[in-house]
């Protein structure tokens, strides 16, 4: 595709590349501060920040978010979620792949996508605005001037206060235009025609070979073979289309808009719902106040929105962005590409994201959710249980009720919690602290890294510590404890001494070396006395 580009657009697609280069050297030192570990935690002491993804950082910001490897939200309520995204001014957002938000409540979504301008946006990858208040929507889009908007794939808007659909050489057309009606208002060709032959007339016709426009609404214009436009100050433009509602607007070879304030454009696109919109080929906006944006894309609930070729938002309230994305429920959200976002208030983000269950959450590439209340944070994060948590990447938590935090840590038993990277818990209601840490008994406690506690109830504390009896206990690193009921302190050959310890007071305490220091005294002194009684005699 490339290859089709202009030499003007090939500069400035460089030039936008050079530019977000520069601008993450710029804050590279921010990775100094950075979060080495995949964990989800707070910024810098900062509890209202959360940072997700390795060297991802939220500095010193307040209500900071960062999730991805390397991203970093820098200040007050920034956004950034991406691998190497950046949102370094407040109120800033930066969704994608090096995506960068540089301007005080910018909009930065899509891959090396950059918005450096006050207020600005740019949606698409490669898309660029660089001005204030300026919106780019399309790969490789930029808006260079304040208040531009530049729309479409490789579109540039350099001029201020401007709306662009191209460039020099490679302009588009901007069908679909309702007729003016204030002095500032753009005309269509219509109002020209008109103008210029002087027809006074509420309504045109175009025909060409075969079945006639028909015009039956007030104020109304119909536009193509077979095209209907019905509605009052409806407008139907092309092969077979169709304008029933009131300023409805259909514009391509068999677009439909029915509801009232409706606008369908593109082949086969239909706006079905009152207030609804439906932008591309075989796009389908039908519940109210829907929007359905790219080819094959669907919103059928109440309020709905899809965003992506074939994207789908089913029930009320969904929202479904990227290719393919799919919200099939009530309130749920799915962002990326295939994710899907299967149940009431579910949200899936990330591309492969899927989220199942009842309020579940998954967050990162091909993270998933099985059941309700769960979450699942990182690259292919899992969730298999009621109520599981797992964050981190290829962490999972398939037992009900349990926790996995760190890098593929797994948590397999029900109500288990396991915090570090490969560590596991499979034992019910076992808890596994530390890298590579393993609790596997009942209610088993594994502390330290490589500590492992194997049987029923028993508990290992330090690193490499082992407890493999029932009830038994490991305390200190490298201990073991092998007999049931036992306290370990040590290990053969590597033997400690139990200091600092109380006087014992009832039959199963343990005494100290003073306690049998008095009792050799008493009887070293009886055995003296009885001693010297026999020699007496």
């Amino acid at each position: 595709m490339l290859a089709t580009f202009s030499n003007r657009a090939l500069q400035k697609a460089l030039l936008s590349s050079v530019a977000v280069v520069a601008i993450f050297a710029i804050y590279a030192p921010n990775v100094a501060k950075a979060d080495p570990t995949p964990e989800c935690n707070n910024g810098l002491g900062v509890s209202t920040s959360t940072e997700c993804g390795t060297n991802s950082t939220t500095g010193e910001a307040q209500n900071a978010t960062a999730v991805g490897n390397n991203s970093q939200a820098l200040r007050q309520n920034a956004t950034a979620v991406g691998q190497f995204s950046i949102a370094s001014e407040e109120n800033s957002t930066a969704i994608g792949q090096s995506a960068l938000a540089d301007g005080t409540g910018a909009t930065a979504v899509g891959q090396d996508s950059t918005a450096s301008g006050i207020n600005s946006t740019a949606i698409g990858k490669n898309a660029a605005s660089g001005a204030n208040q300026g919106v780019a929507l399309g790969a490789f889009a930029q808006a260079t001037a304040e208040n531009s908007v530049a729309i479409g794939y490789l579109t540039f808007a350099t001029r201020a206060n401007t709306v662009s659909f191209g460039n020099v050489g490679t302009e588009r057309q901007l069908t679909n235009v309702a007729a003016g009606t204030f002095d500032t208002d753009a005309v269509n060709l219509g109002q020209l025609n008109a103008a210029l032959a002087a027809i006074v007339n509420p309504y045109f016709k175009v025909n060409g070979t075969g079945t006639a426009a028909v015009v039956s609404g007030a104020f109304s214009t119909a536009s193509g073979i077979g095209s209907i436009a019905s509605g009052s100050f409806a407008t139907a433009t092309g092969f077979g289309s169709e304008s029933s509602g009131n300023y409805s607007t259909a514009t391509g070879g068999l677009a439909i808009a029915r509801g009232l304030r409706t606008a369908a454009f593109g082949y086969n696109a239909r706006a079905l719902g009152d207030y609804s919109s439906a932008f591309g080929a075989d796009s389908y906006a039908i519940g109210r106040e829907s929007a359905a944006f790219g080819n094959g894309a669907n919103s059928s609930g109440e309020a709905s929105v899809a965003i992506g070729t074939d994207a789908e938002a089913f029930e009320l309230g969904a929202t479904a962005v990227g290719n393919e994305a799919s919200a099939n429920q009530v309130f749920s959200t799915s962002i990326g590409f295939e994710s899907r976002a299967n149940d009431v208030g579910g949200v899936a983000l990330g591309g492969w994201a899927i989220a199942t269950g009842d309020g579940s959450i998954a967050i990162g590439r091909g993270a998933e959710t099985l059941f309700g209340n769960a979450i699942a944070i990182g690259r292919f994060a899992f969730t298999a249980g009621v109520n599981g948590t797992a964050i981190g990447s290829s962490a999972g938590a398939s037992g009900d009720d349990g926790t996995a935090v760190g890098y593929a840590s797994e948590a397999s038993g029900e109500k288990s919690t396991v915090v570090g990277s490969e560590s596991e818990a499979i034992g019910y209601a076992s808890s596994a602290f530390g890298r590579l840490s393993y609790a596997g008994g009942y209610k088993s406690t594994a502390i330290g890294s490589y500590s492992e506690a194997n049987f029923m109830n028993s508990s290992a504390f330090g690193a490499e510590a082992v407890a493999d009896a029932l009830n038994a206990v490991a305390l200190g690193a490298y201990s073991v404890a092998i007999r049931a009921n036992t306290v370990s302190i040590g290990d053969v050959g590597s033997e400690r001494q139990l200091v600092n310890l109380a006087p014992g007071t009832q039959g199963t305490d343990a005494v100290n070396l003073n306690q049998l220091n008095v009792v050799s005294n008493v009887a070293n002194n009886a055995l003296t006395t009885a001693n010297s009684a026999q020699t007496s005699a």
